[in-house]
């Protein structure tokens, strides 16, 4: 018997307890079980995308060409050479423009040309065989372009233009490494030798074209040199003209300079000033010799040695003359001797005397006329200074304007010279600090990787699609994915028979034998939980109906009538339709009726559906009602009628919301038991859902012990 049992209350046919409602696929509970069971449902789906992808990817893997990278690593620095010399105009080197430099279009067409890259497939599309989706383009292009009646427009190009040198920048590789001076150079091609030379070509390439720009903006900058230098020479005779011809009308051309005159004119007013002094000196001893004239004993100022010995030998002489009158008196010979001599002394004193006014005399009429000297030529040089001080702003801008214009002049003759030694001197120095080397592996992932790689995405792709399957199927698989509904009883999963097996279902039904086959005994499950929802007793009549109408796909009604005629119980089966209005009597157990014979019979349907229901109860036996889909007003109005309801829904096919829309409508008609039944169910796709029901158990055991 089925292990998945609803308990009834045996006296009002109402569920006690139900099992919890269950979406299989997804749900709050989702997990790693359910992934696995997603994955072993949808296996074949997702190995044919796999398989599908990994197929239609293996063209364009296939036609993926081996590359082969080769970089050479590079220091740049400024040349020592333009930074040894001060006044050299040394640019600061800065490796974005470096790098420009070395991208630029000379540098790039100079290496195409030198190895001829536009002779290659690799680098000349135009040499290249057009794809089958280039050629489908062209056709669709030419087409369109027929239809409207326009000509082509002719593309213009060759093979050593635009196309060639762009595929040449895509396959080349510059880079910075990171913020020092070193340029990594490198290079992809299909040859291996290719990508070992470009790179060191392009740093050759790179240096002769920046010795080429290097030179060529020397001569462009000498040649601006020279035009600025004979101009500032023009321009330097002038300002020398217009100084020497102001200096010449302003009378100051023969004049020393201004320091000069100041410096002598300072000397002369020194000595002037001296000479004041020395005749205020002068004045003063003539004065005080006049004095001494009158009165002999007395001196005069700053006398000569000769007249201080005079009045010394004359004091002597009068203190010896005092001395002997006081001691030999007055009558004495000896004070006669000494009067006579200091009178000869006083006349001396008074020759010397005139002789000192006499030369400072002299000497006050020459400090007289030197002075006058002085006060001429300080008076002239005063004048020179003052006319001098008058000129000196005009000079000194027209002296300035030469200094400055000499200078400039002397500046650019230097800044030639110095452009014209650097004209063969690299502007930056360039050491190689890894040179490229022959690539030995192929660049990049083998095709092997791009085959897992599409192999992986198309498993992605399927397991993707596989989610989407299972969340776009809304079907019924268990009871526990039908709603709860009040007097509704889940019978269970019928199992799909095999075609022999079809045919052979009622005869073993009907003759209690079968159990080996798996569909006979889900019918008997079935039976059984029908009767168990009655109180252990089969209903007196039941309709056995599909949900639509493809539902319909093994006669239920039928395999029931037999089972119950197995178990020699009474059984009557009453087709709706013409399909037994022929009696049957090859099982001889079951009672063939027509539903619209037995309707004309008692009057009407309802009646003749109370009378069978009626007579099977009399009888002890079951009616089965084979009745159309349960949507239409016939089957609603059978259910109504009769009360006990066999709703047969069909797996993987019958829609969750049909099947909830008849349950629906069969609680408002008034049924009174509603079992429902899920037959065609696949137990080995089954048991991958994961549902608690019987069918998925004995699967699960069958496959364990397979």
């Amino acid at each position: 018997m089925s292990s998945h049992l609803t308990l009834v209350s045996p006296t009002r046919g109402v569920p006690v307890s139900q099992t919890p409602d269950r979406e299989a696929g997804f749900g709050d509970t989702f997990g790693w079980t359910d992934i696995l069971l997603l994955v072993r449902r949808r296996l074949r789906m997702i190995v044919l995308i796999a398989f599908v992808v990994s197929v239609a990817a293996l063209p364009s893997i296939l036609a993926v060409p081996k590359l082969y990278y080769s970089e050479t690593r590079v220091l740049l620095t400024p040349s020592p050479a333009a930074t040894a010399d001060p006044r050299t105009p040394v640019a600061a080197l800065t490796m974005e423009t470096e790098i420009e430099r070395l991208l630029s279009h000379e540098v790039v067409r100079s290496v195409i040309d030198r190895f001829d890259l536009a002779s290659r497939a690799e680098f000349n599309p135009q040499l290249q065989a057009p794809s089958p989706v280039d050629q489908a383009s062209a056709l669709g292009r030419s087409a369109v372009l027929n239809l409207l009646g326009l000509a082509p427009a002719e593309t213009g190009e060759t093979p050593r233009t635009e196309k060639v040198t762009q595929t040449f920048r895509e396959s080349l590789a510059v880079s910075r490494q990171g913020t020092t001076n070193v340029l990594a150079v490198g290079f992809v091609s299909e040859d291996p030798g290719l990508s070992e030379t470009i790179p060191t070509a392009m740093i050759d390439a790179y240096l002769s074209a920046s010795g080429r720009s290097q030179r060529e903006a020397t001569r462009q900058s000498v040649a601006w040199l020279d035009n600025r230098i004979a101009v500032e020479r023009e321009q330097t005779e002038a300002a020398r003209l217009r100084l020497d011809g102001f200096l010449r009308e302003t009378g100051i051309a023969s004049m020393e300079r201004p320091e000069v005159i100041g410096s002598r004119l300072r000397l002369l007013e020194t000595r002037q000033e001296q000479v004041a002094r020395e005749r205020r000196e002068v004045a003063a001893a003539r004065r005080s010799v006049k004095l001494a004239l009158a009165s002999p004993d007395r001196p005069a100022l700053a006398e000569p040695d000769q007249l201080v010995d005079l009045r010394r030998d004359l004091q002597r002489e009068m203190q010896e003359l005092a001395k002997t009158a006081s001691v030999y008196g007055e009558e004495y010979g000896g004070v006669s001797a000494r009067k006579n001599r200091i009178d000869a002394l006083k006349a001396e004193i008074t020759s010397e005397l005139n002789t000192y006014s006499s030369t400072l005399d002299l000497r006050a009429g020459a400090l007289a006329d030197e002075a006058d000297g002085l006060e001429s030529d300080i008076d002239r040089l005063s004048a020179d200074l003052g006319r001098l001080e008058d000129a000196q702003p005009e000079t000194d801008r027209l002296t300035e304007d030469l200094i400055t214009r000499q200078e400039m002049l002397t500046d650019l003759e230097g800044r030639r010279a110095t452009l014209l030694s650097m004209i063969d001197v690299p502007p930056v120095a360039l050491e190689v600090l890894k040179p490229a080397s022959y690539p030995s592996d192929p660049l990049g992932p083998g095709r092997k990787v791009y085959l897992l790689a599409a192999m992986l995405a198309g498993t992605v792709l399927g397991l993707l699609a596989a989610a989407l399957a299972e969340l776009c199927d809304r079907t019924v698989r268990s009871p526990e994915q039908l709603p709860e509904m009040p007097r509704s009883q889940p019978l269970g999963l019928v199992p799909r028979p095999s075609r022999r097996a079809r045919r052979t279902i009622p005869r073993l039904l009907s003759q209690g034998s079968g159990a080996d086959v798996p569909t006979a005994e889900g019918i008997r499950d079935a039976l059984f939980l029908l009767g168990c929802a009655d109180g252990g007793r089969l209903p007196p009549l039941v309709i056995v109906a599909p949900a639509r109408r493809r539902d319909a796909v093994v006669p239920v009604a039928e395999w029931l009538a037999a089972a119950v005629a197995g178990s020699a119980m009474p059984v009557w089966l009453v087709s709706t339709g013409a399909r037994y209005d022929r009696p049957r009597t090859d099982d001889g157990a079951v009672v063939r009726l027509t539903l619209s014979a037995e309707a004309e019979r008692h009057g009407s349907t309802a009646k003749a559906i109370e009378e069978l229901a009626a007579m099977a109860r009399q009888l002890g036996g079951t009616v089965f009602v084979d009745a159309p889909p349960l949507h239409t007003s016939q089957s609603l109005g059978l259910a109504r009628a009769a009360g006990n309801v066999l709703l047969v829904l069909r797996w993987g096919r019958t829609p969750r919301k049909v099947a909830g829309l008849v349950l629906r409508l069969l609680s408002r008609v008034g049924a009174v038991q509603v079992a429902t039944l899920i037959v065609d169910a696949d137990p080995a796709r089954h048991r991958l859902y994961g549902f608690a029901d019987r069918l998925s158990l004995v699967a699960r055991d069958s496959a364990g012990r397979g």
